[in-house]
């Protein structure tokens, strides 16, 4: 959920359920009221170091933070605007920002179960006006998965407990403007070590649920998967249910020949709109927290021009067909495939300079809009 910090005192407006329309309103109210003057919105605060005696503590260090370019405390009408960058420095994030001249309003950042958040760039892509949607794998880092079942049975006093509480307490002190997923894409084989889609749920509500209990009620906690799942009807074995899910997030991808498979070319549109009708029937909000096209090889404007029409969805979201489904954020999935085994799976931006010159274009839509 998006909060308002005001500039005198403190002042905490829970907007997660407000209409586009009434939220323009309540910033225009808080705007006279002196919460926001000159255009400007006071830094976020500086990270809280939180600490378990029982598990070392991977709490994001404080940092002094700098005024910020953009930030997300006032957000814009419609959805966020972001990049996904897997190993989330903050000298990667700056280098995309400087290429299109904005700052972004989200960063989507992965993190394993044992990686110390204290050590990661997380407080500072914070402190410079930036949300985060932080996902954690359950693996360790010798690449050992932590079955689902042992989170969702985990007794106090035990290692996997304590684990888990530092992890909610650190998630705690990075503030309200989180997002967090356990285990994104669990129906992929990649997750499948872990688990069945049973034990999974009972992993997500007991983890959510300790968040929670310890403080945590303003961290959106973002239920991921392919959308692929959700077209298929898949996903929903998935679901972990509405009382412990705050966004519902698709990972959507034109894979076409990525990965040497021979997929038909499938439009922004045609792939967001079973996310939506899965988010409309939860009556929650939708993030996509993922998404890219792969290029065609044949025609090196084919990308662009998908790039191009999801703007047009993005933009007009308000007035279109899914205008019922209130979109958190977008966050285009900025990396080229591991190791380069696929090249066809170059999703960055600067794959080559049309694709450059369209995300150019989208990120500058959406800031600007």
């Amino acid at each position: 959920m998006r909060r308002l910090l005001a500039a005198e005192g403190i002042l905490l407006v829970n907007t997660r359920w407000l209409s586009r329309a009434r939220w323009l309103a309540l910033a225009a109210c808080l705007a006279l009221a002196g919460c926001v003057a000159d255009d400007k919105v006071s830094s976020p605060p500086s990270s809280v170091v939180r600490t378990t005696q029982s598990s070392p503590s991977r709490a994001a260090a404080t940092t002094e933070p700098p005024i910020p370019v953009a930030t997300t405390l006032v957000p814009p009408p419609g959805p966020l605007i972001g990049v996904a960058v897997p190993e989330g420095r903050i000298e990667t994030i700056r280098a995309i920002e400087a290429d299109v001249g904005e700052t972004m309003h989200l960063i989507r950042l992965f993190r394993r179960w044992e990686d110390d958040l204290g050590a990661s760039d997380v407080a500072l892509i914070q402190a410079e006006g930036r949300a985060v949607h932080l996902s954690v794998r359950p693996v360790r880092k010798d690449g050992t998965p932590i079955p689902w079942v042992e989170i969702s049975t985990a007794s106090e006093g035990t290692l996997l407990h304590d684990e888990m509480v530092a992890w909610a307490d650190d998630l705690i002190a990075l503030g309200p403007d989180l997002r967090f997923t356990l285990n994104h894409e669990p129906e992929t084989r990649d997750s499948a070590p872990n688990g069945t889609a049973l034990e999974y749920r009972a992993a997500w509500r007991r983890f959510v649920e300790l968040v929670r209990d310890r403080g945590g009620d303003d961290i959106d906690m973002v239920w991921t998967v392919g959308v692929d799942s959700l077209a298929s009807g898949s996903g929903e074995s998935w679901y972990p249910g509405d009382d412990v899910v705050d966004v519902i997030g698709a990972d959507l991808y034109n894979w076409y020949t990525c990965q040497g498979t021979d997929r038909p070319w499938v439009s922004f549109d045609t792939l967001i709109e079973p996310a939506v009708r899965f988010a409309d029937d939860r009556a929650r909000p939708l993030a996509l927290p993922e998404f890219a096209s792969a290029a065609d090889p044949a025609n090196e404007q084919r990308r662009v021009g998908w790039m191009d029409a999801a703007v047009d969805v993005l933009i007009g979201w308000d007035e279109g067909p899914y205008r019922a489904v209130d979109l958190d954020y977008v966050a285009w999935f900025d990396v080229t495939a591991p190791g380069g085994t696929y090249p066809e799976c170059a999703w960055s931006h600067r794959s080559d300079e049309p694709t450059r010159r369209a995300f150019s274009r989208m990120v500058r839509d959406l800031v600007g809009r």
